[in-house]
């Protein structure tokens, strides 16, 4: 059997010799712009390895194991959309390009020929290559940058919208260049308002002079012969920046505050706390205090991956391997929800998860180990979030922290209980002792603990260290990752000028039907046995006439002559959420649960959560009268509460799907909810309320 070598840079040529592959991966590491921006850790493995016959085997072995908080190819760019993390109305982008998806492969085919047509020259080209690494990889000083930088903005919008997508969501320059490519083909400008390709949008924005972006470099150590710098802004500097901006400095407090609510003493900013007003007592009057804030360890989720830990162990040891892959398979069955990370492989390495993926499990996992092995094991979890909860608030009264340390001590005493076993130290662990003994007080001393937690200095340090060494190519790491951060911060700066864009009402997106209502039986009948529906939509279409008729009769709509309809697959609320009636939404179906709040009248026939009903969105449509204005609504299927005895489980409401349709107005719609399959029970759910 042949073996074939694939070029783990390019992606394109393939080669049975090993000797040429050799050649080829090393010419083509040299051709591809090896930059921060397009550079990946396979490719640095590459460019450093010796290519002997260890070295072959491992390329033949290597399966490509993608981490949790790995970061996303071009290809992969509609999954970061899922999770909100872009401002605009991603979906709607999306599925624009969706629709035709034949001119967008023609470009992805042109792009892949023209580079085809760059490995054939080869040799024309090394002798440029060296000349366009120096340039791009030279990180200059302050002085240096003062002399080529002579601009402060970008040309105009649709240049700054690029370069933001391309710098926060870490494309390479093959994406970036389709892109451009896509924009160019089908604008119909006569002159196009992109830069050229995307590497000379990142030379644009190297060259951009803003001051409060300068930093400075000082050579620190040599050892063997070799320099280390350090790149930093004076504090003074930094200070100064931020004074500079009015929106901050009017926010500075100097002296200490004395907090009360409902006549108690509370806690909430530093200078609410007891140190504060100790340390300026004990000052002169003329003398200010400056806070610099260190993190407390004893603060972190370490003590959530313990729990984590051990649940692994209990299950393990009650019935073996079995019990822990249902969790994990547990784990990857759970609804999407946009505000809420999905780890599709279950729980893998612990030790890969950051503080950020902790709280995204946290919000899952009383789900998950429901009836799992025992009430302890669920209520370990509940309790942990309940203490979770109120260690989040932003101010306490004194009544607030007696709850909080009874929360505290009823979490660690089920937790001791239950895990006691796997514990080598006997739950000697300095953070459970801190957490247990001392956060109250702390609380008492230094304000809220959500300004003082590791959690924000691993966001900065995945943000300025970790993200920028990931995209770089290895080689000259500190210049090319000061460049991203100071990229980043270019386009973070340019996101402040802008104003926030509110989306219009009911801005739809990819339309799967569209018919009259006279055809509608045939039609419905048709897509019902041609297409290939899930059993949500096909319920839907099952009870969309009887639901409609029973709303034309409620609003009196006497008759239907001429109605036309439409049904999309998603809609923008009007508070920016995003409902979605999906059979395939990157492999996995997504039909959006929504609560909604009843009317006083209503309030008296069903129960409710607060005033709050649930239902799920089966169909999302816009109804066309010809002498009405256009209806926008969805028709929903109603959850009930199962018990009146017990309609709350873990703090949640405990639901079962009815057999009730109804076309409700979208604009009725108070939010979308995320609520969750009772696994191993029939027609159980459960409303997620730690979405915290």
């Amino acid at each position: 059997m042949s073996t074939s070598y694939k070029c783990p840079y390019c992606n394109i040529r393939y080669f049975s010799n090993r000797n040429l592959y050799s050649q080829y991966v090393n010419r083509c590491i040299n051709l591809y712009d090896v930059s921060t921006e397009e550079s990946n850790t396979e490719v640095s493995e590459v460019t450093d390895m010796l290519l002997d016959n260890d070295d072959f085997n491992r390329i033949e072995e290597r399966q490509s194991v993608q981490e949790i908080e790995n970061l996303p190819s071009g290809s992969e760019i509609t999954d970061l959309f899922e999770y909100g993390d872009y401002d605009a109305d991603a979906s709607v982008s999306l599925e624009v390009i969706s629709n035709i998806p034949e001119r967008f492969e023609e470009i992805l085919f042109e792009s892949s020929r023209n580079e085809d047509s760059d490995v054939e020259n080869l040799q024309n080209e090394d002798s440029n290559i060296e000349r366009l690494q120096n340039e791009d990889l030279d990180v200059r000083s302050e002085s240096s940058r003062n002399e080529d930088s002579d601009v402060e903005e970008f040309p105009n919008e649709s240049y700054a919208d690029l370069m933001t997508l391309v710098t926060k969501y870490n494309l390479n320059n093959k994406a970036g260049n389709t892109i451009i490519k896509f924009f160019n083909k089908h604008s119909n400008l006569s002159i196009s308002p992109l830069p050229k390709n995307i590497k000379t949008g990142r030379k644009y924005m190297n060259k951009m002079n803003l001051s409060r972006l300068l930093y400075y470099k000082h050579r620190i150590l040599v050892h063997n012969n070799k320099e280390y710098f350090i790149n930093y802004q004076p504090v003074i500097k930094c200070i100064e920046n931020l004074l500079s901006n009015p929106e901050i400095s009017q926010l500075f407090v100097y002296d200490y505050k004395k907090l009360e609510i409902e006549n108690e003493q509370s806690y909430g900013e530093q200078y609410t706390g007891n140190w504060w007003k100790k340390a300026k007592e004990s000052i002169p009057l003329v003398a200010y205090i400056l806070s610099i804030i260190l993190y407390s360890d004893a603060l972190d989720l370490g003590l959530y991956r313990y729990q984590i830990e051990f649940t692994k162990k209990l299950l393990f040891e009650a019935e073996g391997r079995s019990l822990v892959d249902k969790m994990n398979r547990r784990i990857t069955l759970i609804p999407r929800y946009s505000e809420l990370k999905i780890f599709s492989g279950g729980l893998q390495s612990i030790a890969l998860l950051t503080a950020d993926n902790y709280r995204n499990i946290m919000k899952v996992m009383v789900f998950v180990v429901d009836d799992l092995l025992n009430k302890d094991l669920s209520e370990v979890y509940v309790k942990w979030n309940e203490m979770y909860l109120l260690s989040r608030q932003e101010t306490f009264k004194e009544s607030d922290l007696k709850n909080f340390q009874e929360a505290i001590e009823k979490w660690a005493n089920l937790f001791i209980k239950l895990f006691g076993q796997f514990s080598n130290s006997d739950f000697k662990l300095p953070k459970l002792h801190s957490w247990v003994h001392h956060i109250v007080d702390t609380i008492r001393e230094f304000g809220t603990i959500n300004g003082y937690t590791i959690e924000t200095y691993e966001a900065l340090y995945k943000t300025y260290v970790k993200i920028p060494y990931r995209l770089s190519n290895k080689k000259d790491v500190e210049e090319q990752m000061m460049k991203t951060i100071r990229r980043k911060a270019i386009i973070k700066q340019n996101d402040f000028k802008k104003k926030f864009k509110t989306p219009l009402k009911f801005n739809y997106s990819s339309k799967l039907f569209e018919f009259d209502i006279s055809e509608a039986f045939e039609f419905i009948d048709k897509y019902k046995n041609e297409t290939n529906l899930d059993e949500k939509m096909i319920k839907g279409l099952d009870h969309f006439i009887q639901s409609l008729d029973s709303y034309f009769d409620l609003l009196k709509i006497s008759t239907a002559q001429g109605c036309h309809i439409k049904i999309y697959r998603s809609v923008t609320l009007e508070n920016r959420a995003i409902l979605r009636t999906i059979n395939m939404f990157h492999k996995r179906l997504w039909f959006s649960n929504i609560s909604v709040t009843m009317n006083d009248e209503e309030l008296f026939e069903y129960q409710s959560d607060n005033g709050i009903c649930y239902a799920q969105t089966l169909l999302i449509t816009e109804v066309f009268l010809k002498k009405e204005k256009s209806l926008h609504l969805a028709l929903v299927q109603w959850y009930n509460f199962i018990s009146k005895r017990t309609p709350f489980v873990y703090g949640c409401p405990l639901l079962e799907l009815t057999e009730v349709y109804n076309f409700i107005e979208i604009e009725a719609i108070e939010d979308i909810v995320h609520i969750v399959p009772r696994f191993d029970k029939t027609n159980e759910y459960l409303v997620n309320k730690y979405l915290f």
